[in-house]
């Protein structure tokens, strides 16, 4: 039963992160969706004109670590593999704040933005779209 309550806790947090992110971006011309089944290793998608950012949500309880890192990676080539579109940015949420330092210098490595604030998230986004406009 406890680990149900914290699955199901899990979930509700994924999808406020994913709501609260899909009411912000939208402002911008973004739109956020959960990710159909076959992609699960990822809980969202953002999609713009000519972009697409795919993120991992590390929910409460657990801080954004190795796993996180590999999750999005392996979302990222699945998202490619099903929809034919290489994303634009990888990213990584950490909802506790939470980052593992060997995560954060392997996402460094592999270009994954690792965010804790959702604001820095959103600043970011934007930027990548306008830049890419503007190319």
């Amino acid at each position: 039963m406890i680990g149900e309550v914290a699955r199901l806790r899990g979930e509700f947090i994924e999808y406020r992160a994913t709501t609260a992110l899909g009411r912000i971006l939208s402002r911008y011309g973004l739109y956020v969706y959960p990710v159909p089944y076959e992609m699960k290793e990822i809980e969202a998608i953002v999609e713009g004109d000519d972009f697409y950012a795919v993120i991992e949500i590390c929910e409460i309880c657990k801080k954004c670590d190795l796993d996180g890192i590999r999750q999005v990676v392996a979302g990222a080539r699945k998202f490619e593999r099903v929809e034919g579109k290489k994303p634009d940015i990888l990213a990584v949420f950490s909802y506790t704040g939470e980052i593992d330092r060997d995560a954060l210098d392997e996402a460094r490595r592999l270009g994954i933005v690792v965010e804790n604030n959702m604001g820095r998230l959103v600043k970011f986004f934007v930027s990548k779209v306008e830049e890419k406009k503007n190319k």
